[in-house]
C-alpha cells in the first residue's frame, strides 16, 4: 500500500445486554511499516476511545447525527478545550441569535444543508488545528451526510494542539445521541511516541465505547498476534485480506441445559452456542467408608466407625469419577447369584423327592396292613 491508504475491518461487539454493534476500524498507512488505527463510534455508541499498551489515549472519536433539520431555537453546546460555544439554530431570513451563542442557518429543504452550516462554524471554533499534518477534527461523514464526525487521532506526528471536545444535544430532539446529554471525546495523550521504529510493535490494545443504552461500557482487548511472526496482525506484499477475525463475545442467549463432566464440572449450555462452567461437584471419601451407617433408599451416613469425611475432585485421592444422564448400575454378581440359584433349585428337587418317597413308603405301609 502507498502512504496514506485507508482499509477498512468491521468487526461485531456485544454489549451486556447482548446486543451486537458493528464496529470500524479504519487503518491508514502513516510510513513503511507503520499502520494508524481509527474508529467509527457504531450506531448506539456515544462516543470510543482508543488506548495503547501504557493505557494512554491513542484516537478517539465521537458524532453528531442528524434526524432532520432542526426546529426554530434550537440549541446545541460544543466545547473545545476551555472554550464552550453555544448553537442556535435559526431561519434564514433571523440570522440573529436570540438565545445567545453563535446562529447556526436552518436549511429548511435540505437538512445536510443545516449540518454543513454547522461544520463550518465547528471547524472555525477548532482554532486550534493549524498543523496540514493533522485533519479537521470536525468533519462530515463520507457516507451520511446528517453526520458530522468528531476524531482526534495520533497521524505522523502527535497534534500538539489536541485539546478535549464535548458537546451537549439534550436540548433538541432532532439531533440523535442515543439519548446522551453531554458526550466527550477525549484529548490524546502527548506522551505516545509514534515516531518509533516502524514495524517493532503492537502499539494499540484495548477500545472502549460508551454505548449508552442501559448496558454498560464496552471494553475490547485487542490480541494482534506477535511482531515478526504470522500469528495475527501480519503485514504482506498482497492485497488487503482479513482471513478470520476470532472474537470471545456473543448475543444474548436463552439458558437451554448443563451437562456434567468427569470431573465433577457443571457446564451451563445456551441457545447463542456459549458455554460457561458454574459449578464443581465435589465427591466424599471417608477413612473407612464400611464403617459407615445404612439408611434406607441406598443412603449412608457418617458414624464414628467411618470417620470424618472429605472433599475432594472427582477421580483424584482416591475419589471416584461423575457419570453423567446414567442409571446406576445393580451391584449383584450375576454369575454367583446364578450358581446359588441353581443350588436352591437342586436342593429344592432333592427335598421334593424326599417327600415324595416318603409319602410313598406311607401309602406301601398302610395298604400292608389293610
Amino acid at each position: 500500500a502507498s502512504i496514506g491508504d485507508t482499509n477498512n475491518t468491521t468487526i461485531q461487539v456485544y454489549d451486556s445486554l447482548g446486543v451486537a454493534h458493528n464496529l470500524q476500524l479504519i487503518w491508514t498507512k502513516a510510513q513503511n511499516n507503520q499502520w494508524d488505527l481509527s474508529i467509527v463510534p457504531p450506531n448506539g455508541a456515544a462516543d470510543a476511545v482508543i488506548k495503547d499498551s501504557s493505557g494512554a489515549v491513542y484516537a478517539s472519536a465521537g458524532r453528531i447525527e442528524f434526524s432532520t433539520s432542526p426546529a426554530t431555537g434550537d440549541e446545541i453546546v460544543v466545547t473545545v478545550g476551555t472554550g464552550a460555544q453555544t448553537y442556535e439554530f435559526r431561519p434564514t431570513s433571523a440570522t440573529a441569535a436570540t438565545g445567545g451563542g453563535t446562529a447556526v442557518t436552518i436549511n429548511s429543504t435540505a437538512p445536510s444543508g443545516t449540518v454543513a452550516n454547522l461544520l463550518t462554524l465547528l471547524q472555525a471554533q477548532d482554532t486550534a488545528t493549524t498543523s496540514t499534518s493533522t485533519p479537521d477534527r470536525f468533519a462530515t461523514n463520507t457516507t451520511n451526510a446528517l453526520r458530522i464526525d468528531i476524531t482526534q487521532r495520533v497521524a505522523t506526528t502527535i497534534d500538539g494542539n489536541a485539546s478535549t471536545i464535548s458537546f451537549n444535544a439534550s436540548a433538541t430532539a432532532n439531533i440523535n445521541q442515543q439519548g446522551a446529554g453531554l458526550v466527550t471525546i477525549t484529548q490524546i495523550a502527548t506522551s505516545l511516541n509514534p515516531t518509533a521504529t516502524p514495524g517493532s510493535a503492537f502499539n494499540i490494545k484495548t477500545i472502549s465505547l460508551d454505548v449508552n443504552k442501559g448496558a454498560d461500557p464496552l471494553a475490547i482487548t485487542f490480541d494482534f498476534g506477535t511482531v515478526g511472526q504470522a500469528d495475527g496482525l501480519t503485514q504482506f506484499a498482497a492485497a488487503y485480506n482479513p482471513t478470520f477475525i476470532d472474537t470471545d463475545g456473543a448475543a444474548f442467549g436463552q439458558f437451554s441445559g448443563v451437562t456434567i463432566a468427569e470431573s465433577g464440572l457443571v457446564t451451563a449450555l445456551f441457545e447463542n452456542g456459549d458455554i460457561r462452567p458454574i459449578f464443581k461437584i465435589p465427591v466424599a471419601t471417608f477413612p473407612n467408608a464400611n464403617g459407615l451407617g445404612s439408611n434406607t433408599g441406598n443412603v449412608y451416613n457418617q458414624t464414628d466407625f467411618s470417620g470424618l469425611f472429605f472433599l475432594r475432585t472427582a477421580g483424584t485421592g482416591g475419589a471416584g469419577t461423575m457419570q453423567n444422564s446414567v442409571t446406576e448400575s445393580s451391584t449383584v454378581d450375576i454369575a454367583k447369584e446364578f450358581t446359588t440359584m441353581i443350588t436352591t433349585q437342586r436342593a429344592y428337587s432333592a427335598s421334593a423327592k424326599i417327600i415324595s418317597t416318603a409319602d410313598q413308603m406311607l401309602d406301601d405301609l398302610l395298604r400292608v396292613k389293610r
